[in-house]
């Protein structure tokens, strides 16, 4: 996902479109597959030393679920804006900016960032996913296991029955 900017000398912007693999398992997250297909296009503009790229992005992730652990597909739609400055020109040292050293513009690392952030914190494969059983390992989402739920640490059994209580009158 590389763009050469030294187009932008010719013309006043450049529109790009890309469909390629991106491996997605540097940050160790608890994602199925370690690449996945990313679509972006866009549009990149210079003003001064100044590049501005928008664009924006989709993509499926296969992800695990954190409750049952099985694989589902999330779907990602992002945009996403980034500004690049050339090293020659430092006087509009912002920290937004992106510097940048020769004529050629990697969108990788911007693509996986947006990926990143626009992933969820908790996976889930649906709101209501019950998980798995801690006793047996069953699947709650396809049948009810049985097992007892029961297991108070018995320094809070005392508090088992607080509501219980019957007022006196």
């Amino acid at each position: 996902m590389k763009i050469n900017i030294h187009e932008l000398q010719n013309k006043s912007e450049i529109e790009f479109n890309f469909t390629g693999q991106l491996a997605i398992n540097s940050f160790n997250l608890a994602i199925a597959d370690e690449t996945c297909i990313v679509d972006v296009k866009g549009i990149i503009t210079k003003k001064g030393s100044i590049y501005i790229l928008k664009g924006e992005l989709s993509t499926v992730l296969s992800l695990s679920c954190d409750r049952c652990l099985k694989k589902f597909d999330y779907p990602i739609h992002a945009k996403f804006d980034r500004e690049f400055s050339s090293e020659k020109d430092n006087q509009e040292d912002e920290e937004d900016n992106i510097k940048i050293s020769n004529s050629i513009l990697d969108l990788t690392d911007v693509v996986a960032e947006t990926i990143y952030l626009e992933m969820p914190m908790k996976h889930l494969c649906h709101d209501e996913c019950k998980g798995i059983c801690v006793v047996c390992g069953q699947d709650l989402n396809e049948k009810a296991c049985g097992c007892s739920n029961d297991n108070i640490d018995p320094r809070l059994e005392s508090l088992k029955d607080i509501f219980s209580i019957k007022p006196t009158q």
